[in-house]
């Protein structure tokens, strides 16, 4: 998981790790967007972004280790 104010990305652990699925937590208001991001190949982390505004919002990536 990872939390900000803004734009929370929480990544997987290692660049070849698969991104199951993802999600985001935001008390105070609605999300605005939800969507997964990275992994375009072997080098690059995946993970789950997230926006809420200025509002604090958590960003959660469920990932497979290979």
């Amino acid at each position: 998981t990872a939390s900000s104010n803004g734009t929370p990305f929480a990544q997987c652990n290692d660049n070849d790790d698969i991104l199951i699925s993802g999600g985001c937590h935001c008390p105070q208001t609605m999300i605005w967007s939800s969507y997964p991001e990275g992994a375009a190949d072997s080098t690059t982390q995946s993970g789950w972004k997230c926006y809420a505004g200025n509002v604090s919002v958590t960003a959660t990536a469920v990932c497979l280790t290979q």
